[in-house]
């Protein structure tokens, strides 16, 4: 059991939570805000708090499949009933990222604000970054586990912002990067290459700890 379903507390440090609702309230977004990889709810309950601060109905999307841990969907909406927020009035869809965004790409879903805490193997992360075609312009976005620690999630947000130059970052605390699309994109934001390079940056790195547990062992 993940320690957050238990203490049912945000996974992000302090000071990477008050930047990212410092930028929720900044962007007061009247669209679409999307949460991939919820945990427990932790971060959630605070999002959807500082977008009432700002906007009058928020329209909170979470995408998660909701397999982190046994019974997470259940904890999830009590962790947000017990902030007093009603979980029918978010959007949460139960499905992998992959089939999820071929659905909301079909729908022509547009978002104001995208935050990334899901899985952090580097193939997963370029799936994630798929989303951020529907991401409007002069949309946010969140990225957490952003640095050495997790090197999937740095490797494929590092090859998709040297690609994709309409993206540049806007602050970086601790493991939190936030950046902004500042115009449309005009070819494939992810394209298959992206795709065989994490898919050989997830098994690199699977080797590596593989390694160093090994080395630890003897």
């Amino acid at each position: 059991m993940r320690d957050c379903a238990t203490s049912l507390q945000s996974e992000l440090a302090e000071d990477e939570l008050e930047l990212l609702l410092l930028t929720l309230r900044e962007k007061a977004p009247k669209g679409n805000v999307l949460e991939i990889g919820t945990a427990a709810g932790g971060t959630l309950w605070q999002m959807i708090k500082a977008l009432r601060d700002v906007v009058e109905s928020p329209k909170m999307v979470v995408l998660d499949p909701m397999n982190y841990f046994p019974r997470q969907n259940d904890i999830v909406k009590e962790n947000l009933l017990e902030h007093g927020i009603d979980s029918s009035r978010v959007d949460f869809r139960v499905k992998y990222s992959g089939e999820a965004y071929e659905i909301a790409q079909s729908k022509q879903e547009k978002f104001d604000l995208i935050f990334i805490d899901g899985n952090h193997k580097c193939r997963y992360v370029m799936q994630d970054l798929h989303w951020l075609s529907l991401l409007e312009v002069k949309g946010i976005v969140a990225f957490h586990d952003y640095g050495f620690a997790h090197k999937g999630v740095k490797k494929a947000v590092d090859i998709f912002l040297k690609k994709n130059k309409n993206y540049v970052r806007k602050a970086h605390v601790r493991e939190l990067l936030i950046i902004e699309k500042i115009a449309p994109s005009h070819f494939q934001e992810v394209s298959s290459l992206d795709h065989c390079s994490a898919y050989l940056y997830t098994h690199l790195y699977q080797l590596e700890r593989s390694i160093r547990k090994r080395l630890r062992a003897s």
